[in-house]
């Protein structure tokens, strides 16, 4: 089964989410991209951003937790 680079920033945005919270799991995950950045690590960077906007996303209510 392959996870494509989107796929894995929403699965991993929607984790951190459930575990910890909009606001906590958004400041995490901002915490991780500016890590990423003083290591230059820009691409790093750029998916905890990524991963920073999948949180702070509103909730889908499809019924089953998936993209439609």
């Amino acid at each position: 089964m392959y996870v494509s680079l989107e796929q894995a920033i929403e699965i991993h945005g929607r984790a951190l989410r459930h575990r910890k919270g909009v606001k906590a799991g958004a400041a995490a995950a901002l915490e991780r991209a500016e890590r990423c950045k003083a290591n230059g690590d820009n691409e790093g960077y750029e998916v905890w951003r990524r991963v920073s906007s999948v949180i702070a996303r509103p909730e889908e209510k499809s019924g089953h937790g998936l993209p439609n």
